[in-house]
This record gives structure tokens, sequence and C-alpha cells, in this order.
């Protein structure tokens, strides 16, 4: 009984903000971090300055974050509760709600690569953890993400290429580059019974930056 109480009342904390609001672009706009779009470097020092760093593991074997906070031109948002967490199913209902409301097609772009990034650093978390089966899947999804936001560039740049900015294009271009460079780490410490589905999603990323570049063509 306790249980429900408490699911119903998480349930209502995630919902609250899209009703009470009264604005669901505020809501999205809260829950994007401002380092997404960052066109200047003073921005992206800024935001860097703000973004929560993760914290030491116990794994000696991978130590991801170490080594990928070495590049710091874009960094990975906070990941939040990871997959292995009981109310992580609460997350993403919550996250199917926003995904659902957004009507401007700019922040859907922003919010496709907010989930793309948050998955790949969910990854990572996991991958520190000694999960890499469910890291893999997290990463896989967060390409998906990936992937829809640059549908949605192309379509929008058939219509008109002015309808996408240059700073959205810098922005996904980076991303794809970072993407591409954390999973090349993950790849090298994944244990060998998954190494091919590390490999699989090296490649997918090595062909989202290439979707990406061309774009700036």
């Amino acid at each position: 009984m306790k249980q429900a109480v408490i699911g119903a009342l998480l349930v209502f904390a995630l919902i609250t903000p899209l009703v009470l609001n009264g604005s669901v672009e505020t809501t999205i706009a809260e829950e994007l971090p401002t380092s997404m779009m960052a066109t200047t470097e003073a921005d992206r020092s800024d935001n860097m300055q703000a973004s929560p760093q993760a914290q030491p593991v116990d794994n000696p074997d991978i130590m991801v974050m170490e080594r990928l906070q070495e590049n710091t031109e874009y960094i990975l948002p906070y990941p939040g509760i990871l997959p292995d967490h009981a109310l992580y199913p609460l997350k993403l209902f919550r996250d199917r709600l926003l995904d659902i409301f957004i009507r401007d097609p700019q922040r859907k772009i922003e919010f496709d690569l907010l989930m793309a990034d948050k998955r790949l650093n969910m990854g990572v978390f996991l991958a520190e953890k000694g999960k890499y089966e469910l890291a893999a899947e997290t990463v896989s999804q967060g390409q998906e993400f990936f992937i829809k936001g640059i549908d949605l560039i192309d379509n929008l740049r058939k219509q008109d290429k002015n309808l996408v900015t240059k700073s959205t294009i810098d922005t996904y271009q980076i991303a794809a580059n970072k993407h591409l460079q954390v999973l090349k780490i993950m790849e090298n410490s994944a244990p060998e019974n998954l190494l091919s589905g590390y490999n699989n999603l090296v490649e997918e990323a090595e062909g989202i930056s290439q979707m990406v570049t061309e774009f700036t063509n």
C-alpha cells in the first residue's frame, strides 16, 4: 500500500510542472540545459563550470569520465536516475510526456539531442559500474534520439534552410564528435563477449557524424 502511495506521489510530482506552468514550452526550457545551444566560447566556458561532474568510481578498469573530461569542448549533461534504478520507468514516463507536448520544431531538435546526450552519459555511468550490456542498450536508445533530431533538421532544411540555425547544426556536429569519442573509449573497455555490440555502436556513431557533416556541405 505504501509503495502504491509513493508511486502515485512521484507520478504527480513529475506531471505537475506540465499542468501548473501553463506553458509546456516553459517546462521544456527548464528541462533543457543552456549548454545545448551555446554558440560562443564564453557560453561554453560558463556552462562547463555549471555542469555537474561525475563522482569517482571504484572500477579501475575503465574510469571513462576521467579521460572524457580531458576534452571539455562539449560536456554531457548529468544523467540523473540510471536505468538500473527502480524509479527509472517514472523518468521515462516524464520524458515521453515532454516529447509529446513539444510543438516547436527547434525545441524538439534540442530535446532529441538532450535525450541522446543523457543516455550516452547513462551508458558511461553504467559501464563504470560494470553493467556493460545495459550500458550498450541505453546508448543505443540515445542514438535513436540523435537520429530523430537529425531527421527533423533534414526535413526543416528541405522546406527552408533558414528554419535551422547554423548554431544548431554546429552543436549537433560537436555533439556527434563527442559521442564518437566516448563510444570509442567504451569500446576499448568493453568485455570481449560484448565487443561486437560496441563495434556496432561506434559504426553507427560514425554514420551519425557523417550525416551531420552533410548539413555543412
